[in-house]
């Protein structure tokens, strides 16, 4: 079955030298999120594809890889691909993400879809997985958050938190992240937002 991921480099850094055709490629890791649910053809033939008791995944390794590497384990972490705007975070020290659950897991006899937005399980949670040693991801957290989290943004400190859901009256949550990871303390935030939903947030750099 093709399953459907979503990639991130870790802290990239690429030069180009054209004459000399020397490419300098660093990062320090690649992390990737799994979509088990099902397959992206499901917006297309309303067909899940989905395999007897597969999970979403959460996978991560560090570069360069050595010889001896072995296929990465990867742990469970709800996911969707139908959050494609901005499914994940990076802490700025590297060793924490937040994963948004944009949908849940469907039920292993769900084959056929008449409406994703109907036949597929709410998403509720953010998931906070430490990636301290990224061959051996953890999963530290699962906080609820609000019905079908759209993205998900840290700021320059990596101590806030902004989350957009499609729930009313949390289409913005905002929380302090104490010194475990985990995302607790709500902080102000603007309200009285127009209907709609916020797709996508980032903080600014200052």
């Amino acid at each position: 079955m093709k399953n459907f991921f979503i990639i991130f480099l870790l802290f990239i850094s690429i030069s180009l030298q054209t004459q000399c055709q020397i490419i300098d490629f660093k990062a320090k890791g690649i992390i990737a999120l799994m979509d088990n649910d099902m397959v992206p053809s499901v917006l297309i033939d309303s067909i899940t594809k989905k395999e007897k008791n597969s999970k979403d995944h959460f996978y991560s390794f560090k570069l360069p890889i050595e010889r001896s590497f072995e296929d990465p384990k990867p742990i469970i972490v709800s996911n969707s691909f139908l959050g494609f705007c901005q499914p994940m975070a990076v802490s700025p020290d590297g060793k924490l993400v937040f994963v948004i659950e944009t949908k849940g897991n469907t039920h292993d006899s769900v084959q056929h879809v008449v409406s994703i937005e109907k036949s597929i399980p709410n998403g509720n949670f953010i998931t906070v997985v430490d990636i301290s040693d990224a061959n051996k991801p953890v999963s530290k957290f699962k906080i609820p958050v609000g019905r079908n989290p759209l993205s998900v943004s840290l700021d320059s400190s990596g101590r806030n938190i902004a989350i957009t859901t499609s729930e009313y009256g949390k289409e913005l949550v905002v929380l302090e992240i104490d010194e475990s990871g985990k995302p607790s303390k709500p902080l102000q935030k603007p309200a009285n937002f127009p209907n709609g939903r916020i797709l996508n947030l980032a903080w600014h750099p200052s």
